[in-house]
C-alpha cells in the first residue's frame, strides 16, 4: 500500500509569493486525496474477498455439520427513492405500447346508423379494433374423383398430403391436441372434454392414440435437433432423473446447452448409455476394438 508522503506547509515556503504558496498547497492536498483514494480502493477490494472467504468458509462449516443453509435475504427497500419503488411495483408487461403497429385485420365489418338526421354529411368510418378468437368445428368431406378404366380398374384421386398423415381427424385438430397436452400439461381428460364441448366426434382411446401412436417424424425431428445441436456446439451439458414407471426404474437423460436441448427416456443410467445416446439414430460399432475406443470419433 502507498505511504502518504510528508509534504511542505505553508510555514515552511514564507519566502514564496503568496499565490505560489497557495498554488502550491493545493497541488499538495490533491496529491494526499488521490493517494488516500488508491488506499481506499485497495481496502474495499481486501474487505470483499475476505468477506467472501468467510462466507465461503461458513458454507463449509455448514455443510460438515449438516446445517441448513444460510437464507438469500433480499435487500431492503427502505432507502429506495418513492420514484425507485413505483416503477418496481408495475407488473411485466405494463408498460405502454402502440396496439395499432403490427395489427393484422382478418374482418371488416361496417356498422351503420339505424336512424340517420336529416341533413347529415357522411365523413367516413371511424376504426375500433377489437382481438377476438374463433374456435368451431370444422368437418371436411373430400370428394375424391374415381375413374374406371377399360380394363375394369379403378383410379381414385389422392388427399391432400397433411390429411394423409393424419386419418379422419385433420392436421390442426391434431396439432392442437398435442400443444394442449405437451406444451400446456393439460391431461387427456380434460383434453377429450373440451372437444366434446366443441362438437368433435373423438373417443377417449382416440386421445391417447394421437398422443401416443404414428410419431415417428417427431423422433426424426427430434434426432436431427440432437445431430445440429451437437454439430455445432463447442460444449454440451448432460443430467439424467429417474423415476419408477409401471413396476421398472427409468431414467430420463437430457443433453444440451443455451442453444438446444434433447430428452431421452431409457431403462439405463451409465456412462455407455449416455454414449449410446450421443450418437442419437446413427450407431456406430468398432470390432476388435476396445468399448471406449467406439465414441472417441463422436
Amino acid at each position: 500500500m502507498t505511504e502518504i508522503p510528508v509534504l511542505a506547509t505553508l510555514d515552511e515556503t514564507t519566502d514564496l509569493p503568496e499565490e505560489e504558496r497557495l498554488r502550491l498547497f493545493v497541488q499538495q492536498q490533491q496529491a494526499i486525496i488521490g493517494l488516500l483514494a488508491e488506499q481506499n480502493q485497495a481496502l474495499e477490494k481486501q474487505v470483499k474477498q475476505l468477506t467472501e472467504r468467510i462466507s465461503q468458509l461458513e458454507e463449509e462449516l455448514r455443510q460438515k455439520k449438516k446445517l441448513s443453509k444460510k437464507p438469500q435475504l433480499k435487500a431492503s427497500k427502505l432507502n429506495q427513492g418513492i420514484e425507485s419503488q413505483q416503477q418496481s411495483s408495475k407488473r411485466p408487461g405494463s408498460a405502454k405500447r402502440s396496439k395499432k403497429q403490427g395489427f393484422v385485420v382478418n374482418e371488416e365489418r361496417k356498422i351503420e346508423l339505424e336512424e340517420l338526421p336529416e341533413g347529415a354529411r357522411f365523413n367516413g368510418y371511424r376504426e375500433y379494433d377489437v382481438q377476438e378468437l374463433c374456435i368451431k368445428r370444422n368437418n371436411i368431406r373430400f370428394l375424391l374423383a374415381e375413374y374406371v378404366l377399360e380394363d375394369g380398374s379403378v383410379i381414385c384421386a389422392q388427399l391432400p398430403p397433411e390429411y394423409s398423415l393424419t386419418g379422419h381427424y385433420g392436421p390442426e385438430l391434431v396439432g392442437y391436441i398435442l400443444h394442449e397436452h405437451y406444451q400446456n400439461r393439460v391431461p387427456q381428460p380434460l383434453i377429450y372434454q373440451q372437444l366434446k364441448d366443441w362438437g368433435i366426434d373423438i373417443s377417449v382411446g382416440q386421445v391417447n392414440r394421437i398422443l401416443t401412436e404414428k410419431l415417428e417424424e417427431f423422433h426424426q425431428e427430434q434426432a436431427s435437433v440432437l445431430e445440429t445441436g451437437l454439430g455445432y456446439s463447442n460444449y454440451i451439458h448432460t443430467d439424467d432423473t429417474g423415476a419408477r414407471q409401471g413396476g421398472k426404474n427409468g431414467y430420463c437423460t437430457v443433453i444440451g446447452n443455451e442453444w438446444f436441448s434433447y430428452f431421452a427416456s431409457t431403462l439405463s443410467k451409465s456412462r455407455s448409455n449416455f454414449l449410446e445416446q450421443l450418437h442419437g439414430n446413427k450407431p456406430s460399432y468398432v470390432r476388435g476394438g476396445v468399448f471406449p475406443q467406439v465414441f472417441t470419433e463422436l
